[in-house]
Protein backbone atom coordinates (compact mmCIF):
# COMPACT_ATOMS: atom_id res chain seq x y z
CA UNK A 1 0.00 0.00 0.00
CA UNK A 2 2.86 1.97 -0.89
CA UNK A 3 3.19 4.42 -3.68
CA UNK A 4 6.13 3.47 -5.87
CA UNK A 5 8.60 5.30 -6.91
CA UNK A 6 8.58 5.94 -11.03
CA UNK A 7 11.01 6.54 -13.81
CA UNK A 8 8.13 8.91 -15.70
CA UNK A 9 7.93 12.76 -14.70
CA UNK A 10 5.80 12.37 -11.91
CA UNK A 11 7.53 11.36 -8.59
CA UNK A 12 4.53 8.83 -8.02
CA UNK A 13 2.44 6.45 -9.78
CA UNK A 14 -1.14 6.59 -9.34
CA UNK A 15 -1.92 3.01 -10.27
CA UNK A 16 -4.98 1.47 -8.55
CA UNK A 17 -5.56 -1.69 -7.65
CA UNK A 18 -7.56 -4.25 -9.29
CA UNK A 19 -10.74 -4.04 -8.60
CA UNK A 20 -10.74 -8.08 -6.86
CA UNK A 21 -7.81 -6.88 -4.87
CA UNK A 22 -9.04 -3.79 -3.49
CA UNK A 23 -12.48 -5.74 -3.09
CA UNK A 24 -10.70 -8.47 -1.09
CA UNK A 25 -9.58 -5.60 0.77
CA UNK A 26 -11.00 -5.15 4.44
CA UNK A 27 -13.11 -2.06 5.47
CA UNK A 28 -10.13 -1.05 7.45
CA UNK A 29 -7.80 -1.78 5.14
CA UNK A 30 -9.68 0.16 2.52
CA UNK A 31 -9.61 3.32 4.43
CA UNK A 32 -6.13 3.07 4.75
CA UNK A 33 -5.37 2.16 1.50
CA UNK A 34 -7.38 4.98 0.57
CA UNK A 35 -6.20 7.67 2.77
CA UNK A 36 -2.92 7.02 1.68
CA UNK A 37 -3.11 6.18 -1.93
CA UNK A 38 -4.91 8.62 -4.01
CA UNK A 39 -5.91 6.81 -7.08
CA UNK A 40 -5.90 9.62 -9.42
CA UNK A 41 -3.61 12.24 -11.03
CA UNK A 42 -4.44 15.59 -12.93
CA UNK A 43 -1.87 17.81 -13.88
CA UNK A 44 -2.24 21.40 -13.09
CA UNK A 45 0.59 23.93 -13.20
CA UNK A 46 -1.17 26.23 -10.69
CA UNK A 47 -1.58 23.24 -8.24
CA UNK A 48 -1.31 24.60 -4.52
CA UNK A 49 1.54 24.18 -2.14
CA UNK A 50 1.71 22.80 1.37
CA UNK A 51 2.21 26.27 3.56
CA UNK A 52 2.29 26.92 7.05
CA UNK A 53 1.93 30.44 8.15
CA UNK A 54 1.06 31.24 12.17
CA UNK A 55 -0.54 34.38 11.05
CA UNK A 56 -2.91 33.41 8.56
CA UNK A 57 -6.42 32.21 8.42
CA UNK A 58 -7.16 30.68 5.24
CA UNK A 59 -10.80 30.44 3.49
CA UNK A 60 -9.95 27.26 1.44
CA UNK A 61 -7.67 23.87 2.24
CA UNK A 62 -5.09 23.12 0.37
CA UNK A 63 -6.07 20.26 -2.77
CA UNK A 64 -3.77 18.03 -1.92
CA UNK A 65 -4.48 14.49 -0.65
CA UNK A 66 -1.00 13.45 -0.96
CA UNK A 67 1.81 14.42 -3.00
CA UNK A 68 1.69 16.88 -6.46
CA UNK A 69 -1.48 16.80 -8.18
CA UNK A 70 -3.15 13.47 -6.43
CA UNK A 71 -6.63 13.19 -5.85
CA UNK A 72 -8.67 10.32 -4.98
CA UNK A 73 -10.79 8.22 -8.11
CA UNK A 74 -14.52 7.88 -7.79
CA UNK A 75 -14.38 4.54 -5.72
CA UNK A 76 -12.31 6.06 -3.41
CA UNK A 77 -14.75 8.76 -3.20
CA UNK A 78 -17.77 6.42 -3.01
CA UNK A 79 -16.31 4.72 -0.21
CA UNK A 80 -15.87 7.36 2.43
CA UNK A 81 -19.34 7.97 1.36
CA UNK A 82 -20.98 4.39 1.47
CA UNK A 83 -19.13 3.70 4.69
CA UNK A 84 -19.40 7.52 6.51
CA UNK A 85 -19.94 6.01 9.59
CA UNK A 86 -16.91 4.15 9.88
CA UNK A 87 -14.52 6.43 8.21
CA UNK A 88 -15.42 8.49 11.04
CA UNK A 89 -15.11 6.30 13.55
CA UNK A 90 -11.84 5.39 12.11
CA UNK A 91 -10.76 9.17 11.62
CA UNK A 92 -11.66 9.70 15.02
CA UNK A 93 -9.57 6.70 16.86
CA UNK A 94 -6.39 7.54 14.78
CA UNK A 95 -6.58 11.35 15.58
CA UNK A 96 -7.40 11.43 19.20
CA UNK A 97 -4.39 9.48 20.21
CA UNK A 98 -1.98 11.81 17.41
CA UNK A 99 -4.07 15.34 18.61
CA UNK A 100 -3.65 15.61 14.72
CA UNK A 101 -5.85 16.00 11.41
CA UNK A 102 -3.64 15.78 8.68
CA UNK A 103 -4.56 16.91 5.02
CA UNK A 104 -6.34 13.60 3.96
CA UNK A 105 -8.45 13.55 6.56
CA UNK A 106 -9.66 16.85 6.61
CA UNK A 107 -10.80 16.33 3.12
CA UNK A 108 -12.51 13.60 3.71
CA UNK A 109 -14.17 14.93 6.37
CA UNK A 110 -15.21 17.85 3.90
CA UNK A 111 -16.31 15.69 1.54
CA UNK A 112 -18.77 13.16 3.43
CA UNK A 113 -19.60 16.56 4.84
CA UNK A 114 -18.91 14.72 8.24
CA UNK A 115 -20.45 18.01 10.54
CA UNK A 116 -20.72 16.17 13.43
CA UNK A 117 -17.41 16.17 14.28
CA UNK A 118 -17.27 19.80 14.33
CA UNK A 119 -17.05 19.22 18.46
CA UNK A 120 -14.07 16.33 18.01
CA UNK A 121 -12.23 19.18 15.68
CA UNK A 122 -12.52 21.98 18.08
CA UNK A 123 -11.04 19.44 20.73
CA UNK A 124 -8.29 18.89 18.91
CA UNK A 125 -7.54 22.19 17.66
CA UNK A 126 -7.67 22.98 21.15
CA UNK A 127 -5.11 19.88 22.66
CA UNK A 128 -3.03 20.37 19.81
CA UNK A 129 -0.52 22.36 18.18
CA UNK A 130 -3.56 24.79 17.14
CA UNK A 131 -2.97 23.81 13.32
CA UNK A 132 -4.97 27.01 11.79
CA UNK A 133 -6.25 24.45 8.77
CA UNK A 134 -8.90 22.97 11.48
CA UNK A 135 -10.35 26.69 12.05
CA UNK A 136 -10.38 26.42 7.66
CA UNK A 137 -12.08 23.43 8.03
CA UNK A 138 -14.66 24.67 10.52
CA UNK A 139 -15.67 27.26 8.74
CA UNK A 140 -16.19 25.38 5.19
CA UNK A 141 -18.35 23.09 7.10
CA UNK A 142 -20.24 25.76 8.59
CA UNK A 143 -20.33 27.54 4.78
CA UNK A 144 -21.06 23.98 3.12
CA UNK A 145 -24.47 23.34 5.70
CA UNK A 146 -25.21 27.16 5.10
CA UNK A 147 -24.90 28.21 8.83
CA UNK A 148 -26.79 31.28 8.95
CA UNK A 149 -24.80 32.83 12.11
CA UNK A 150 -21.74 32.11 10.39
CA UNK A 151 -22.55 33.66 6.64
CA UNK A 152 -24.04 36.90 8.48
CA UNK A 153 -20.59 37.24 9.86
CA UNK A 154 -17.66 39.44 9.48
CA UNK A 155 -15.39 36.50 9.13
CA UNK A 156 -17.61 35.27 5.98
CA UNK A 157 -18.08 37.91 4.30
CA UNK A 158 -14.40 38.52 4.39
CA UNK A 159 -13.53 35.35 2.42
CA UNK A 160 -16.33 34.06 0.78
CA UNK A 161 -18.61 37.25 0.58
CA UNK A 162 -19.49 38.43 -3.25
CA UNK A 163 -16.74 40.95 -3.46
CA UNK A 164 -13.82 39.43 -0.68
CA UNK A 165 -11.45 38.42 -3.02
CA UNK A 166 -9.27 37.03 -0.03
CA UNK A 167 -7.65 33.99 0.31
CA UNK A 168 -7.20 34.72 3.49
CA UNK A 169 -7.64 36.80 6.71
CA UNK A 170 -4.40 37.72 9.18
CA UNK A 171 -4.82 35.55 12.59
CA UNK A 172 -5.55 36.87 15.88
CA UNK A 173 -7.03 35.40 19.15
CA UNK A 174 -10.55 37.23 18.43
CA UNK A 175 -11.13 35.96 15.03
CA UNK A 176 -9.67 32.74 16.78
CA UNK A 177 -12.32 32.73 18.96
CA UNK A 178 -15.43 33.83 16.72
CA UNK A 179 -14.91 30.61 14.40
CA UNK A 180 -14.36 28.49 17.56
CA UNK A 181 -18.01 29.92 18.67
CA UNK A 182 -19.54 29.77 15.63
CA UNK A 183 -18.48 26.33 15.48
CA UNK A 184 -19.66 25.68 18.85
CA UNK A 185 -22.87 26.97 18.35
CA UNK A 186 -23.07 25.16 14.45
CA UNK A 187 -22.52 22.20 16.51
CA UNK A 188 -25.51 22.62 19.22
CA UNK A 189 -27.80 23.57 16.55
CA UNK A 190 -27.31 20.01 14.96
CA UNK A 191 -28.37 18.63 17.90
CA UNK A 192 -31.87 20.43 18.10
Amino acid sequence: LIRQASPESKPFTTAPLKKSTYDSLSLREKFTYNMIHAESYQQNCSSAVQRYFEDRIFARLIREIGQGEFQWSDRQYKFFENNRDSVIVFMENSASSSKFIGINYKQAILSINAKEMTSFIINIYNSGDKDRDLLTLLMQLMKKNEYNEFIKSDIYKKLYGEDSGKSYIAFNITDEQLVIKYATDFYKSLKN
